[in-house]
């Protein structure tokens, strides 16, 4: 199903509106005028009980009841808002863009940003002791409830009758219950929940009640959408409407507007103090119908993002994609998807994943799932301020050093995945890599077990600064490779070696000059990935990194035998053998990772890295100088060399260690030859930019590949004088770090993107090329219009060719993926509209 169309939901009322069929009506003016007894309940308030108010947050609530009769509601507004509910995706869905009440808001729009962080595990009070706390005649008790609830309207003119006599708290605990059932856990009947009776003793303990209130109003907004009665909190949905859809508060008008006068937003002055008379844009709708037609065609430009009272909120957002926030109610969890409202995040639009969770919504509150839940919130959550980065506070960065410090060496090999990711998001924000061999905690000899990830110690002493990087958009994601390393290492090899290197199949690759990586441009590319077909969302069409690009670009070998290997519980036998005892000296058994900077330091290369103002030729005759080969024999200084180019470039990951069976696939050098190390590579960058897109700030894979395959001139810099006839195609091209790629932000490439013209793409630029230049490319022709699956020892990613036929040359379809080994050609149709037509609708 598409998360997009609101007629693909079974009972939604938009497929009724399209059948022909009645939708329910929703309340009336009249309606809320109805709840007098709240009001006369508000006038019996006696400033001994006042304060109590403060103290709990309830002023807002007040302000809404107390002007509940002149407010302007505009449920007809409401109703069409309604229909544009998707119960798949917890959002409201308009025309080009998706938008939702997100906890943020709700904590401001009540008044509770001060407030104490909502506790799921504070025990609660049992209604019938909060009852017995108001009223402790029984007889009274038993007529204002029943076995499910409160009838608040009999509890309102009961606390009006003996407002005087109770006074003070216990009269406020009472305005509480009938507060919140009205306005926050709205049922029909003016009837109160045990359940949500119970969950006010976090109020009253200064905690928010945001989570449950949100949750509540999400599966209310289910309810309505499908059909069924009106509840949730209406008062809360207003509030939503009016600060986003209703009144545009950049532009003033010198008259009052009438319906200004009688909004939410001018009574709630508590948080907001109108300077001038605010323009409503919608007074020319007068029905639901209009709302509907309205809201139907409902523009991204007209949307009011961020109302000048709300610009200095600070949003939470997932960090993993893998990982589904909940928002834990009184009664029920529920599914929350923030990161699906790019313009009130203030995010460019990305291509969000669907939701890992079968049902949107789980009644009764079921303790594992909660504490599953509430360990999500804290591992896998940011705050972050709109368009800035929160950072993280120096003590903890200090805490979690000493911590892993104190780690033994086998204990830190298992403390992978989530700790690792972390420390990866904040060693990023230094804005660069550290130094060769030491980006590992006691990585040398005296401790070769240790860890395998980046710390800040790892900067020499260096003050940290990443907040005016990550405020001016640049170096908030930085490239896992050391290319410079690679490419001297292999020129400073002896002769023979290097040959043998060559035969493997990698002499292509290594014949590239490494040039400047254009981080902003990477950076703005891997955002735009979507892991469901595997392919670059842009706004011409799918982009997709093919064996052609492969072969032309870095000249690989696509065609062989694949790269599959064997999963092992140690390898501890096997590093001995293939690279030396010294790997393994001081490691306890098992070992499944080595360290990449024990290879370098092996070779006497601790520490190297490419100085800022150091050339290229410089460098290498520092690389050439600190070599030391030793006595060891030529293959296992190959294996050595090779496994650290496995580590740090072709297969680099977002850790310090690699896997040790990527090791076993060099124990037969001949062998190794034959393998399809261009499949094995493109896959293995398939399976590194789900994890890569949003979660981390820094990124594996061969990254330069990744710059230089797109069909476009951005980030690729101008040919090298001479080198026309080079190959591969990456040997041509000469990226300089000048400062119109170091100075530009990533910002300003996700709008050169947006905006960068359609016919300017260039979708076979291999045209011209003979198979005589690329040996490669001869060789792997066959499997260049077929449908395969990508190994990489233990990973398998689906290449979806048939999204990106016009490299071929070939007339693009619609976007249908068809069956078969190979690829349908299609040529009846002179331009790829029907293409393009179906792309626009879906993205």
């Amino acid at each position: 199903m598409n998360p997009g169309i609101l007629s693909e939901v079974p009972g939604h009322l938009s497929t009724r509106l399209a059948n022909g069929e009645e939708v329910p009506a929703f309340p009336s003016q009249g309606q809320v005028r109805a709840f007098s007894w709240l009001v006369n309940l508000m006038n019996a308030i006696t400033l001994d009980m006042r304060s109590f108010i403060g103290v709990w947050n309830l002023s807002f609530m007040v302000l809404l009841v107390k002007n509940m009769k002149g407010m302007w509601w505009g449920f007809d507004a409401l109703g069409a808002l309604v229909e544009r509910w998707h119960p798949h995706t917890h959002t409201f869905v308009f025309k080009e863009f998706k938008e939702s009440v997100l906890l943020e808001e709700v904590e401001w729009f009540l008044g509770w940003r001060q407030c104490v962080e909502y506790d799921v595990t504070t025990p609660l009070l049992a209604w019938e002791e909060i009852l017995a706390d108001i009223e402790q005649d029984k007889k009274e008790v038993l007529r204002m409830t029943n076995k499910h609830g409160i009838f608040l309207d009999r509890l309102a003119w009961w606390l009006i009758q003996h407002a005087k006599e109770i006074r003070g708290e216990r009269a406020i605990r009472g305005l509480t219950l009938c507060l919140v059932g009205v306005s926050l856990f709205p049922t029909s009947g003016n009837f109160l929940l045990y359940e949500h009776v119970e969950i006010l003793t976090l109020l009253w303990r200064g905690q928010s009640l945001a989570p449950a209130v949100l949750a509540h109003l999400y599966s209310s907004l289910t309810t309505m959408s499908l059909g069924g009665r009106t509840c949730g909190s209406l008062f809360l949905l207003h509030v939503w409407m009016v600060a986003h859809l209703k009144f545009d508060f950049a532009e003033k008008q010198p008259t009052p507007s009438r319906i200004f006068l009688r909004s939410s937003v001018y009574y709630s002055r508590a948080w907001y103090e109108p300077e001038d008379e605010i323009k409503c844009v919608t007074t020319h709708l007068k029905s639901r119908d209009a709302w509907r037609d309205y809201l139907g065609y409902f523009p991204v430009e007209d949307f009011i993002v961020r109302p000048m009272f709300m610009r200095e909120i600070e949003f939470r957002v997932r960090t993993r994609e893998d990982r589904d926030l909940w928002l834990i109610g009184a009664d029920r969890m529920v599914v929350y998807q923030p990161h699906r409202c790019h313009c009130q995040l203030g995010f460019r639009r990305v291509i969000p994943t669907s939701s890992n969770c079968t049902d949107m919504i789980i009644p009764g509150r079921n303790e594992k799932l909660m504490k599953k839940a509430r360990k999500t919130w804290e591992r896998y959550t940011v705050s972050k301020k709109v368009g800035q980065a929160v950072q993280e506070n120096p003590m903890t960065r200090g805490k979690r050093r000493m911590l892993r410090t104190r780690l033994q060496p086998a204990e830190e090999e298992e403390n992978t995945g989530e700790e690792s990711m972390a420390e990866e998001e904040m060693v990023a924000a230094a804005g660069g890599d550290p130094p060769e061999g030491k980006e590992t905690a006691g990585d040398g000899g005296r401790n070769r077990g240790g860890g395998g990830r980046d710390t800040p110690t790892a900067t020499h002493g260096r003050q940290l600064e990443p907040q005016k990087n990550l405020v001016d958009g640049k170096g908030r994601m930085r490239s896992r490779v050391t290319w410079d390393l690679c490419w001297a290492w292999n020129q400073a090899l002896l002769e023979a070696q290097q040959t043998r290197i060559a035969q493997m199949g990698f002499g292509h690759l290594l014949a590239v000059r490494p040039f400047h990586v254009d981080v902003p441009y990477l950076e703005a590319l891997r955002e735009r990935w979507e892991e469901d077909c595997k392919a670059f969302i842009m706004p011409w069409g799918h982009m997709i990194p093919t064996l052609e690009d492969v072969a032309y670009l870095i000249g690989l070998p696509v065609q062989g035998e694949p790269v599959v290997g064997q999963e092992r519980s140690d390898y501890y036998d096997d590093i001995v053998e293939l690279l030396g005892p010294e790997f393994v000296d001081g490691r306890r058994r098992p070992i499944q990772s080595i360290l990449l900077g024990s290879l370098s330091e092996a070779m006497g290369l601790r520490g190297r890295r490419r100085g800022p103002l150091e050339t290229l030729e410089e460098f290498y005759n520092g690389v050439r100088r600190s070599l030391e080969l030793g006595d060891r024999s030529e293959e296992r200084s190959v294996r050595i060399f090779v496994a650290y180019l496995f580590g740090r470039l072709l297969f680099a990951t977002q850790s310090s260690q690699m896997n040790c069976k990527f090791v076993l696939l060099l124990r037969d050098l001949e062998r190794a030859g034959r393998y399809a190390w261009g499949a094995t590579m493109l896959g293995h960058v398939f399976s590194l930019l789900p994890s890569s897109s949003r979660r981390s700030q820094s990124t594996g894979s061969f990254t330069p590949f990744l710059q230089g395959y797109t069909r476009f001139p951005m980030g690729r810099g101008a040919l090298r004088e001479g080198s026309l006839a080079m190959v591969p195609l990456m040997a041509r091209w000469e990226v300089v770090p000048d400062p119109r790629v170091t100075d530009r932000r990533a910002e300003d490439v996700r709008a050169a993107l947006d905006h960068y013209p359609y016919d300017q793409v260039v979708w076979t630029p291999y045209w011209g090329e003979t198979d005589a230049s690329h040996p490669v490319v001869g060789v792997g022709r066959p499997l260049f219009d077929r449908h395969l699956l990508l190994l990489c020892l233990g990973t398998c990613e689906v290449l979806y060719l048939e999204l990106v036929v016009r490299t071929l040359g070939w007339h693009q379809p619609a976007i249908e993926r068809e069956g078969g080994e190979q690829v349908l050609r299609q040529t009846e149709l002179a331009d790829n509209s029907t293409y393009l037509e179906d792309y626009r609708a879906r993205y």
